[in-house]
């Protein structure tokens, strides 16, 4: 499968990296025939042809050489589409697309492989939560059984003194109460297949979620240990040996205080996190994602720096302006349109040589509240 310039890309997408792959494309000579749920969809900004809707798949098939797709989920119209498309239609496979979809597909999946996951049960109501949380024990995650939307909700229970806080996903639908684990660490590792199925990798990175945004921030690995960062490498290779598929992926882990991994997620696509490795790396992954799919070898990844990835919103996008004229290493990316008053807006990057140093830097600017934290 060799995608020449000239030829047509259709991308879907509905946040950011849809927008960053079509300019890529178009700046390597490729037509590109933007695919997005809405006219919102950033990707329609850089592309030569426009399709909203999930009932446009087959439009934009029509007129693509290639159709591919940057979101980590998608809707389920366009999953069903994509079953019927051909290898060289739709280089990336439904695989991991039904998987993200899917709780219980994806956990039998990485059973099957043997990899070590958090204990989970399946109930409906208010009373199932309950009886199921006394057995795996708080904390626990409540979350849907069948994701339905790119940001579905999921409920975080400390004690029985939260379990109001999960009524609003008590509507009939099935759900995974899954075990929490207390001051867990996050990491990711990220992938390239190419057409030979070839899986490039990205270093390892950490990731939490902050608890003053409710946003996923990213930063170099630092406080794994090396048999650690060897285990989830060795992980990663198992999963891609397992997969058929062209184009980005990501796998999520999280560790207990003790030193236990869990796998927690299989992504697919490119996530947000994924723009530390424009600051840290030799080449991004949009770059490798486009490389993959038109048929070019892929480019080794080096590791170059050190970095941290941080979501700006609306509220501090003032101070991250102060910064604008003061921080050398700062790398500012302001997004062209916002869904919701309180999204993110865009994204800052901060590189150097150590990345405690980052973060005693973005400590001093304050843009961001680091309290809870950096405690």
């Amino acid at each position: 499968m060799v995608r020449l310039p000239g030829t047509t890309l259709g991308i879907f997408g509905n946040d950011i990296n849809a927008q960053y792959l079509a300019q890529v494309a178009r700046k390597r000579g490729f037509f590109v025939a933007g695919h997005g749920l809405d006219e919102q969809a950033p990707v329609l900004r850089e592309a030569d042809y426009q399709f909203t809707g999930a009932d446009m798949l087959a439009s934009v098939v029509g007129l693509a050489d290639s159709y591919v797709y940057t979101d980590p989920w998608v809707p389920v119209e366009i999953e069903r589409g994509v079953a019927e498309l051909t290898p060289d239609e739709f280089p990336q496979g439904g695989t991991l697309l039904a998987y993200a979809s899917d709780f219980a597909l994806l956990r039998a999946y990485l059973e099957n492989l043997c990899l070590n996951t958090l204990p989970y049960e399946i109930g409906t109501t208010l009373d199932d939560i309950v009886q199921a949380a006394e057995r795996l024990g708080y904390p626990v995650v409540v979350r849907r059984l069948y994701q339905d939307h790119a940001q579905d909700a999921r409920v975080l229970l400390e004690g029985t003194w939260d379990v109001g806080l999960v009524a609003s996903l008590v509507d009939g639908s099935v759900l995974v109460i899954e075990s929490g684990l207390v001051d867990a660490q996050e990491f990711m590792i990220t992938g390239v297949f190419d057409a030979a199925k070839v899986c490039s990798f990205y270093p390892i990175i950490q990731t939490r979620v902050s608890k003053s945004t409710g946003l996923r921030e990213a930063w170099s690995i630092v406080q794994a240990e090396n048999d650690i960062q060897d285990e989830m490498r060795t992980i990663a290779q198992k999963v891609a040996e397992s997969l058929h598929q062209v184009g980005p992926f990501s796998i999520q882990f999280c560790m207990s205080t003790a030193g236990t991994l869990y796998v927690q997620q299989v992504c697919p696509g490119v996530q947000l996190t994924d723009h530390l490795y424009t600051m840290i790396t030799n080449i991004s992954v949009v770059d490798q994602f486009l490389r993959a799919v038109t048929g070019q070898p892929l480019v080794p990844v080096q590791i170059q720096r050190a970095g941290v990835y941080l979501p700006i919103r609306q509220s501090e996008l003032d101070r991250c302006m102060l910064q604008w004229q003061v921080q050398p290493n700062w790398d500012f990316s302001i997004y062209p349109t916002s869904l919701r008053p309180t999204a993110m807006i865009g994204h800052v990057l901060v590189g150097g040589t150590e990345v405690e140093l980052l973060w005693n830097q973005i400590q001093v600017a304050n843009v961001w509240d680091l309290s809870t934290e950096m405690a």
